[in-house]
């Protein structure tokens, strides 16, 4: 998962975000869907903590994401070390045994 390196997108992802947790907690607050009137048709009963448990949802997905991500990268890097302490060694047992012919 990249982050948006344009700080006007990231601005506006927090923002929002903002809006739908503050919307969220008002709902909780007060037991009553916000823009209930807008559900079209008969949906049922809207439930106010339910949106609460989405963003709960969205945080859990978000930092599993994030730690993945992490997780890789700290992993590539411990290859790269590996590799690179690998070859060193590689390199110094065949200068010993005289396979560069030095």
């Amino acid at each position: 998962m990249n982050r948006s390196s344009d700080k006007l997108s990231r601005w506006a992802g927090m923002l929002c975000f903002a809006g739908v947790v503050a919307k969220s907690v008002l709902e909780a607050v007060s037991g009553n869907v916000i823009f209930s009137s807008w559900h079209l048709g008969s949906l049922g009963t809207p439930i106010a903590a339910c949106h609460a448990g989405g963003i709960l949802g969205a945080l859990c997905l978000w930092l599993f994401l994030d730690l993945k991500a992490k997780s890789r990268t700290t992993k590539s890097r411990a290859i790269e070390r590996w590799s690179a302490a690998v070859s060193q060694t590689s390199r110094s047992i065949l200068n010993d045994i005289g396979a560069f012919g030095n």
